[in-house]
């Protein structure tokens, strides 16, 4: 019953998101097109990283701090680096955009921080619009599902961005070391919003954390 319950709150609560925005696709939004279990591999298109994927890859469940992935068996992981991918839909004037995605730290580094994260919205020419950034509590191989947290930007476009591409990005944050080498974090569960109003980040939090924790159960 209680299961019952939750799935319909979840279900109701979609549906309030689905008619106060749209959701824009991303092509390879949990990145299971990149590899069979069990192997790492480079960004594939329409993926891209700065450094030719030699900082920016995807890893697969159980592999390399990579754990409790949220959707699918695989997930992304940026180290120094940024990646990105340009959409074919373009910004419209007094749009509000939101993308959020499921990440999660891959381990603590040699002094002690863990692993800090940015997300961006970005015009074509890789200019940032919108970011922001943190730091995890928590580290995906020591504990199970709750160790992923949504993080999301959000961002009204203008007259000037109108027309122009979107390009979403993810990146190694600044975090509470100086060196930024030794961080990682993989992320997972991309999405994008739009429309003249989009859920707050914390109402988003709560669909994503409910429907992976109902996920969780199922699989149980």
């Amino acid at each position: 019953m209680m299961k019952k319950i939750l799935l319909m709150s979840l279900a109701a609560s979609l549906a309030f998101v689905a008619s106060a925005s749209a959701e824009i696709t991303i092509g390879d939004p949990s990145f299971e097109n990149h590899n069979p279990p069990g192997t790492n591999t480079a960004l594939v298109f329409p993926w891209t990283s700065e450094n030719d994927g030699a900082f920016g890859w995807v890893s697969t469940e159980g592999r390399n701090g990579f754990h409790n992935i949220p959707d699918g068996v695989n997930a992304a992981s940026t180290s120094d680096d940024h990646m990105w991918q340009d959409l074919v839909d373009t910004y419209v004037e007094g749009e509000i955009y939101m993308l959020t995605a499921l990440a999660s730290s891959r381990g603590s580094d040699a002094q002690g921080g863990l692993d800090a994260w940015e997300i961006a919205l970005a015009d074509s020419s890789g200019t940032y619009l919108a970011s922001t950034a943190g730091e995890f509590d928590l580290i995906a191989s020591d504990v199970g599902p709750e160790a992923w947290q949504q993080i999301s930007v959000t961002y009204t476009a203008t007259a000037a961005d109108a027309g122009d591409p979107i390009r979403i990005a993810f990146a190694t944050g600044q975090g509470p070391v100086v060196n930024t080498a030794d961080w990682l974090f993989i992320f997972d569960d991309v999405h994008l919003l739009v429309g003249p109003e989009v859920p707050e980040p914390a109402t988003m939090t709560l669909l994503g954390l409910g429907g992976l924790a109902l996920i969780r159960r199922r699989k149980a």
